[in-house]
């Protein structure tokens, strides 16, 4: 069985449409999305700021940790470009704590599939 393709954000054009998006907090992750018309897939970007996370060991794990928990649950989400910037407070949180708190967000924001 194939991996979905996780596609994200890179320019700095792909960033700044966020500018006036809808915004959804939780605890330890702020989400922007804007959908666009024509696109199949979501696009993910993700902010970890050296300013909340000094190491750039940690920024990496957490942006992994996105990483996977958004690969795992692509089939789930709609098509949109969705942007995550990190939160002090998921530092120190276990993955299976960040699963359902950004699973928990998607939905929140109608980012999830019904089924």
């Amino acid at each position: 069985m194939r991996k979905s393709q996780l596609t994200t954000l890179k320019t700095e054009q792909e960033f700044n449409q966020f500018r006036h998006s809808r915004t959804f907090h939780s605890n330890s992750f702020r989400l922007r999305f804007t959908s666009r018309p024509n696109q199949n897939n979501p696009r993910f970007g993700f902010i970890v700021s050296k300013k909340i996370f000094p190491k750039v060991t940690k920024r990496n794990q957490v942006k992994r940790r996105l990483k996977r928990i958004v690969q795992l649950n692509l089939s789930n989400t709609k098509p949109a470009d969705i942007l995550l910037t990190v939160k002090n407070e998921a530092g120190g949180k276990r993955y299976r704590d960040l699963e359902q708190e950004l699973l928990n967000l998607f939905k929140q924001a109608y980012l999830w599939k019904k089924f």
